[in-house]
């Protein structure tokens, strides 16, 4: 018992130094007692732990007090009481995206809070039921947008028990603020800044009105909390002592022996050394993250978000066109195939089918003391008995589950023969992943109308108001789901030659839309290909607007994916070079090589990097030389 006791005394005592060296505020103590966890002026009030402190607890708890600590350091009551609505859902979801920022800057710098808060979320979940509710109205707002919130912040995963939760809220919100949230990760570092933008994501999901999104703060509320008259700025004058100390150790460290796990607190020691010797971005206000590519809107230039997102739709290929047109379409597509069919794209499928099978199966180990005789290496026993005999054993090969979201443009420059490859493309590559057990979604996207819709009727009844932003209505069509087998979905590969539907595209947007789907995924390897013949282009939208501004968000979005996210991206490009977009990009000039170059691209995207290591490398020549001196003794 007494053992027992001076456990949980030794927890909490961790508990607060790590507290400690987190917030940077030394007076800090800790409390266990019933209820939810909360601070108390300098108190932190926790959960009481069982006496036998089970790991998943003590993450939790870890969690909870992280998130504390975290608030302390990085939130100024003051700042975000002069930005804050008044009550209701608006405050409710300007709460957590506060939250969801500062828990993002310690989850960014330190791997083991990062852990611990994702644990902590996970068992918030769980205990507000949310892995089985079955209706929207039992999913709160605001809880959706702080996991939608982490995802635009740290590129992680919502954890599986809120996912049903934020699938109810996913379309609207991204669909309506998506734009915004992409924006809000820029000013993490800067509480003002982040709150004004935060401000702009109430307003597109209806929680406040224009007149509240722009309303100036009161001139008094220049002064912080503590009495002072300098408060940080937008351009994040005033928070130089604020970072420097974010990118600085605690000398103290925290006592990872007296917590228990092997999971660290402290900042990551690459990270740190490279801000404190200046190589990191030196950008006020955002150290160590990647700045907007250097064709960005200057700052007079309002940034991208559409004009109203109300009249977006996301919809299922199947209610497109009738069951009898798409049976039509899909005897279309059948003709097409047989006649662009030229074995390459056939031969390609069934190396990539090869190259899976084959990661998923046993591999062998050898030169073993025991195990199964390894018959190929008799020989050199036999030449020379004083050689050992060698076995071989059989080992589980490292495949990570893996999902596949194939991006399509559904552009009107796509008609004829590239989107009829298209079409063909997802069907072998939907087919081929399947039978080797990964799951394939398969997307497109387009717009409702030519040159603007009822957007752009919505903006001239308003005034015609300057710098609109996207004009359009977005079509954004889910031609397969991932966990849809491909036999029910083939039919809607049809679709995409259905007559009128390719119209303009909008890939900035689009890209956002499909990398949020991958992230609501549990598979571990997320891989996302766009096929695309060119830049962004709606006429109305750049009409009324700067004439880069859909290529500068498309930029913007994947230089975010690319460095922010765990989601590997491949781009194939018809006729235009999109190299200038992508890092790991092709282009193909004829539309028969689509098939064949997509599934071979994918191919070098599951190749296990270890396979190039030097001293991989080196034992498979040991290996070859010594397969070629059995075969001259045997000779």
């Amino acid at each position: 018992m007494q053992d027992e006791l001076n456990l949980v005394e030794t927890f909490r005592r961790a508990i607060g130094a790590a507290m400690r060296a987190i917030s940077k505020h030394e007076e800090i103590t800790v409390q266990f007692a019933s209820g939810p966890s909360a601070m108390e002026g300098k108190t932190a009030r926790l959960p009481l732990p069982s006496r036998d402190l089970r790991n998943w607890e003590v993450a939790k708890i870890r969690g909870q007090a992280d998130a504390l600590a975290l608030r302390l350091r990085y939130h100024d009551d003051a700042i975000h009481h002069r930005f804050a609505p008044m009550g209701g859902d608006a405050r409710a979801v300007f709460d957590t995206l506060e939250q969801a920022r500062v828990e993002a800057l310690g989850a960014e710098r330190m791997k083991g809070v990062a852990q611990n808060l994702a644990i902590a979320l996970e068992d918030y979940c769980l205990g507000r039921g949310y892995p089985d509710i079955e209706k929207r109205e039992q999913a709160p707002l605001e809880d959706a947008v702080r996991c939608l919130a982490r995802e635009h912040f740290l590129g992680a995963p919502t954890p599986a028990p809120a996912r049903k939760m934020v699938n109810f809220w996913r379309s609207t919100v991204e669909s309506k603020a998506g734009a915004d949230l992409l924006t809000l990760s820029k000013h993490l570092y800067n509480q003002e800044a982040f709150a004004k933008k935060a401000r702009h994501v109430l307003l597109d999901l209806g929680l406040i009105d224009e007149s509240q999104a722009n309303e100036e703060e009161p001139p008094e509320a220049n002064e912080d909390s503590d009495g002072s008259d300098e408060t940080p700025t937008e351009n994040g004058e005033g928070e130089e002592e604020q970072l420097l100390a974010y990118g600085e150790e605690d000398e103290e460290g925290t006592p990872e022996d007296a917590m228990g796990d092997g999971t660290g607190d402290s900042f990551d020691s690459d990270a740190q050394s490279d801000f404190r010797s200046g190589e990191a971005d030196k950008t006020p206000g955002e150290p160590g993250r990647p700045q907007p590519p250097k064709d960005s809107a200057p700052p007079d230039v309002p940034p991208y978000a559409p004009y109203t997102a109300a009249f977006d739709e996301i919809v299922a290929a199947e209610t497109l066109c009738t069951p009898e047109e798409r049976t039509l379409l899909r005897a279309q597509l059948d003709q097409k195939l047989a006649l662009l069919k030229d074995g390459v794209t056939a031969q390609l499928a069934n190396r990539l089918q090869r190259l899976l099978q084959a990661k998923q199966t046993r591999s062998w180990k050898f030169d073993l003391e025991e195990g199964v005789l390894d018959a190929a290496r008799l020989a050199r026993v036999i030449v020379n008995p004083d050689y050992p005999i060698s076995f071989k054993q059989e080992a589980e090969t490292n495949f990570r589950d893996t999902v596949v979201s194939l991006l399509i443009d559904n552009s009107g420059s796509m008609r004829g023969r590239p989107i009829t490859v298209a079409a063909m493309s997802a069907e072998v590559l939907s087919r081929t992943l399947e039978r080797c057990g990964v799951k394939t979604e398969v997307l497109g996207f387009t717009t409702r109308t030519w040159k603007g819709g009822k957007s752009r009727e919505q903006w001239l009844k308003d005034g015609s108001p300057s710098g609109p932003g996207r004009l359009n209505d977005l079509l954004h069509i889910v031609y397969k789901a991932a966990d849809e087998p491909w036999r029910r979905a083939r039919n809607n590969f049809g679709i995409m030659l259905k007559e009128g539907l390719l119209k303009e595209n909008i890939d900035g947007e689009a890209l956002l839309w499909a990398h949020q789907r991958l992230l609501a995924r549990p598979e571990q390897r997320r891989i996302l290909m766009v096929i695309s013949d060119g830049a962004p282009v709606d006429d109305s939208t750049l009409t009324h607007n700067p004439g880069n501004c859909l290529e500068r968000h498309l930029r913007e979005v994947i230089d975010w994916v690319e460095t922010r996210s765990d989601v590997q991206l491949l781009a194939i490009g018809i006729a235009h070079d999109v190299t200038r977009y992508y890092k790991r990009a092709v282009t193909i000039f004829d539309a028969n090589q689509l098939g064949g170059t997509m599934v071979e691209k994918l191919a070098e995207l599951f190749e296990d990097p270890s396979d190039y290591h030097p001293a991989r490398r080196r034992a498979m020549r040991a290996r070859a030389g010594d397969r070629a001196r059995d075969r001259r003794l045997r000779a």
